[in-house]
């Protein structure tokens, strides 16, 4: 019983004929390695089907001569082929990427897990290229484990800066009267000045110096007029020797009892 390796593949044919068909309908090849059960030992398919023949001894009248029997020769054992292992994704790259990527949406310990196994993975694929793969998901995991750190000091730092000025800011709002107050009063005096009839001064000086018998007359308070028409008047009044005093009543109000300012 034979034993044929094919890649990383071993099938059993039972006997050498079996091993002549393979090899002549391409199957195999002379070089391909085969496990003879019987001899225990590996050896390549050529030499299990063509093994060493003695040759024959010329034909002539000489007596044949005795054929030395030589000694018991041990066959190379021949090696199976070895297989190249395909570099494989350590398991702690997945499970950085799953951290890193879980932590970003739920808690930040998971990032920071998720960081460190990312940390860990990358240093032993780049250790050992030819049995690991996946740095590039060892990194990402690492780039999204961050990202979570870096958002809450970003955030923070903007809370400390706007906290005190959104206080600040509060506080002189409080202080402020709104400016709808201003515009407000504005309005009603639009609307005052606009709704009202324009008061008029009479141009009659009588009218102007009712006589008040209630009244005692100051000999020391001398009125001297000046213009008088429906724009205003003005009268200039000399009390003693304290000097002259100038008085000029327009016709504007300065409220609505007031018919002038004075």
């Amino acid at each position: 019983m034979y034993t044929i390796r094919i890649g990383e593949l071993d099938e059993t044919v039972p006997d050498i004929p079996t091993l002549v068909k393979r090899l002549q309908i391409g199957e195999i090849k002379e070089s391909t390695a085969v496990y003879d059960h019987d001899a225990n030992v590996w050896r390549t398919a050529g030499e299990i089907v063509k093994p060493p023949r003695l040759d024959a001894a010329p034909a002539d009248a000489t007596p044949p001569r005795a054929i030395p029997v030589p000694a018991a020769q041990t066959m190379a054992t021949v090696a199976p082929p070895s297989v190249k292992e395909e570099p494989t994704i350590p398991g702690q790259t997945i499970a950085a990427l799953i951290l890193s990527i879980t932590g970003t949406f739920t808690c930040m310990l998971l990032n920071i897990a998720g960081i460190v196994l990312g940390y860990q993975s990358r240093r032993l694929i780049r250790e050992n290229p030819d049995r690991y793969t996946g740095g590039g998901l060892a990194t990402a995991a690492i780039v999204i484990g961050w990202i979570a750190p870096i958002l809450v000091i970003v955030v923070g730092i903007v809370l400390a800066i706007s906290i005190p000025a959104l206080i600040k800011y509060a506080e002189k709002s409080a202080a402020t009267p709104p400016p709808t107050v201003g515009y407000q009063a504005k309005l009603a005096e639009e609307l005052y000045f606009q709704n009202r009839e324009p008061a008029t001064y009479t141009d009659s000086l009588a009218a102007l110096l009712t006589w008040d018998q209630s009244l005692t007359d100051d000999p020391a308070v001398t009125f001297l007029f000046g213009p008088c028409n429906q724009s205003g008047y003005t009268f200039t009044t000399k009390t003693g020797d304290a000097g002259l005093e100038t008085v000029f009543t327009s016709r504007d109000p300065v409220d609505e009892d007031s018919p002038g300012q004075r």
